[in-house]
């Protein structure tokens, strides 16, 4: 019998012959298998491995390539995979051609799409199967074979760079990046073009242009990429049923958070108006050496990956990330400004790290030490070289050839804090500002950063930061600039020409003494000064309990229990709250015979959030992290004191017809309270507990725990 197959019985159908007489057998022996040409079928193996501390699959993802060792595309690099054999079931022919090429075995493998255009290879018609597997990293070694000349795990990243509405299309551009030590990254550009004229609204993928990358794989790599993303719960599913505990643990932990209720929501302004920022001082976090040496390049900013996914987790959406180009030490001391620091990897590395975030919807904003320079920056080494005839004496204050310093230099200069390692700038020289700002701009269009804080914006000249600002409304919607300032009147700053906000360093220190003392006056009073300081502009200024120069705020309160208060004052008072890493733990931190090391520690955030599964404070952090993404009351609204005594505070935003009220207890024991409100409703909602209370004769009866907060929202 001709049949391709040995049993046909699954064939017969109802049994009666065709309208030319035949059964089955007979059709068979007289089918002609050569009446269609066949085309060539293939199956792809897309191997994506993740990282198996981490919650999001996405984050660190690396993807096994094959460089290709015949024609065509020789040399470039692939997805593993090849042709069918003629009595092959497709998905064994997958995890053949994976075994023969990277050594790998027993992998599961997910179908995800077929290819089948004509033009898509020149050896022949070819259809290709694509299939995904997922495996946790390090897990799996590779050794190449067949036609494959060499197997590595590539760092893979994927981007949203532009999105164009068609007719009855929508169109959506990725940069791909593919990156291993060793090897030239590989990049490419893709279209997915989504048809909007069928209720399936489905997918098609084609490159734009494509670079080292064989075939048409990048769009592969592309979809593959967006099919772990989507795939539920961003991972892929054993097939066995879920054991029914832990449904229910899976059910309770759901059940933990409530979604944020209906507060009006800020869709019109600038996205810092709702930013809770996350601040890293990389060179610590990353455990890089003290001093850069010219030693070889090691991408310890890559460490920075798993904590994205916690950042976003904990209800942060900005990250301020200190100081990343090359010095000799500490970050504050720049050689050069367009070079990220041999320590912490490569420029690649950091467009890498931002691309990562923004595809987490996370902004990043740089530190920009535009203050000084160190003594290895170019510029100050031509003075040191060339003395008097150096082009660029005038490029720093005071440069007097007549004197010397600890270094004999044989000249001194003007520095930074007395610190002549911190050679102060000519900010009023037209070259250092053109520099300057070339800089900003290069580092937007090298790194698509959104944001930078001034290093030592207290002694900036202001026609300088002038200049700085026209460039930030240049490059970027939406470019963020914030100074650090420490004394002053902030609304010198805090302007339309001049700064989008500075640090607020008046309330940083009031909200720790404030609990310490037990006087919740001081903050009260703080929060009406400096608001008359800025003409009501308090929402715009950049809040903390702690940074990398001073000591943790868990060092500084004497009752650690009063975190939680002071943490709804940190993120409900006008203004934009700031984490410092790590301090979610609560961990300490000092300074020690003048060195700030203790505040700038290498963590290990697996350890850490074993080691605080239950923290009340980080539940606390994460839910008024969400309401403050949310309201638009919190970022836009006015500051009116409700109540005030020395252990009990309550204050309201207010913008239109909303109000948000918090009211903190710095006490050790529960207390009840009557807060006034000014404005009429019938009730009051606890944005955490979802519990609601009566407004009665325009008060609320509120219970307060020992050292604790509760915030309400109220709708006129």
């Amino acid at each position: 019998m001709p049949s391709f197959l040995s049993n046909i019985e699954g064939f017969r159908g109802t049994g009666e012959v065709n309208e030319q007489g035949q059964a089955l057998e007979t059709f068979l022996e007289s089918y002609n298998a050569d009446k269609y040409p066949k085309p060539s079928v293939t199956a792809d193996v897309l191997v994506f491995a993740y990282q198996q501390e981490r919650k999001n699959f996405l984050e660190g993802m690396k993807l096994l390539m094959i460089k290709r060792r015949n024609h065509p595309s020789i040399g470039f690099w692939a997805i593993p995979g090849g042709f069918a054999e003629m009595k092959e079931d497709l998905l064994d022919t997958a995890k053949r051609e994976l075994e023969e090429e990277t050594g790998l075995t027993d992998i599961p493998l997910a179908q995800m799409y077929t290819y089948g255009e004509v033009w898509r290879d020149p050896r022949d018609r070819v259809v290709t199967t694509a299939y995904v597997a997922l495996v946790e990293d390090g897990r799996l070694e590779t050794t190449a074979g067949d036609d494959a000349k060499d197997a590595k795990w590539w760092d893979v990243s994927v981007s949203l760079t532009d999105t164009r509405t068609k007719e009855k299309t929508e169109e959506k551009e990725y940069c791909l990046k593919l990156h291993v030590e060793g090897e030239q990254d590989l990049t490419a550009t893709v279209i997915e073009t989504v048809h909007l004229d069928t209720p399936l609204g489905f997918s098609e993928f084609s490159v734009k242009e494509s670079h080292g990358i064989a075939f048409d794989h990048a769009r592969y790599i592309v979809q593959g990429y967006k099919f772990v993303e989507n795939c539920p719960k961003n991972e892929l599913k054993e097939t066995e049923p879920v054991k029914e505990e832990v449904k229910q643990e899976v059910k309770q932990e759901v059940c933990k958070r409530r979604p944020v209720i209906s507060i009006k929501k800020n869709t019109n302004g600038p996205w810092y108006e709702n930013a809770v920022f996350y601040h890293i001082y990389p060179l610590g976090l990353c455990d890089a050496p003290k001093l850069n040496e010219g030693q070889d390049i090691v991408e310890r900013l890559n460490k920075l990956i798993p904590w994205i996914s916690h950042i976003r987790e904990i209800g942060c959406n900005a990250i301020y990330l200190g100081p990343v180009f090359e010095s000799v030490g500490h970050g504050y001391e720049t050689t050069d400004y367009k070079t990220v620091d041999r320590r912490l990897g490569t420029n690649e590395t950091l467009r890498r790290f931002v691309d990562t975030c923004h595809e987490q919807g996370i902004r990043v904003v740089l530190d920009g030490v535009f203050n000084h320079t160190g003594r290895e920056f170019f510029a100050f080494k031509d003075i040191k070289e060339k003395r008097e005839q150096s082009r660029y004496k005038d490029w720093y204050c005071n440069v007097n050839f007549y004197g010397n310093n600890e270094y004999n230099d044989g000249f001194s200069y003007d520095n930074w804090g007395g610190y002549n390692l911190l050679v102060k700038l000519n900010q009023w020289n037209p070259e250092v500002i053109d520099y300057i700002c070339g800089v900003i701009r290069y580092w937007v269009e090298e790194f698509d950063i959104d944001g930078i804080r001034l290093d030592a914006a207290d002694v900036l000249d202001f026609n300088y930061m002038k200049a700085m600002r026209r460039v930030a409304n240049e490059v970027k919607e939406d470019f963020w600039l914030m100074g650090e300032v420490i004394h002053g009147d902030y609304g010198r700053w805090v302007n339309d020409e001049t700064l989008h906000s500075v640090t607020n360093y008046q309330l940083h220190k009031a909200l720790f003494s404030g609990h310490n003392d037990h006087n919740y006056f001081e903050i009260a009073h703080n929060v009406k000064y400096v608001y008359n300081q800025v003409n009501g502009n308090l929402h715009k200024l950049y809040n903390f309990l702690d940074n990398h120069d001073v000591d943790r705020i868990a060092s500084k309160v004497n009752n650690k229990d009063n975190l939680v208060p002071i943490y709804y004052l940190l993120y409900t008072l006008p203004g934009i709250p700031s984490i410092y890493y790590g301090s979610e733990f609560a961990i300490e931190g000092v300074k020690a015979n003048g060195s700030d090391d203790g505040l700038r520690p290498a963590l290990d955030l697996s350890k850490l959030e074993e080691d605080n599964k239950k923290s009340r404070l980080i539940e606390e952090i994460t839910r008024l992290g969400e309401i403050r993404q949310e309201s638009e009351v919190l970022a836009k609204g006015g500051y009116e004191e409700l109540m005030l005594t020395n252990r009990q505070y309550a204050f309201a935003r207010m913008f239109e017809n909303e109000a948000v009220i918090t009211v903190v207890n710095n006490d050790e024991n529960e207390v009840s309270v009557n807060v006034p409100v000014h404005m009429q409703a019938a009730e009051a909602e606890d944005l955490i507990s979802g519990e609601k209370t009566s407004i009665e004769n325009g008060t609320i009866h509120i219970t307060l725990e020992k050292n604790s907060g509760r915030v309400f929202y109220v709708k006129g």
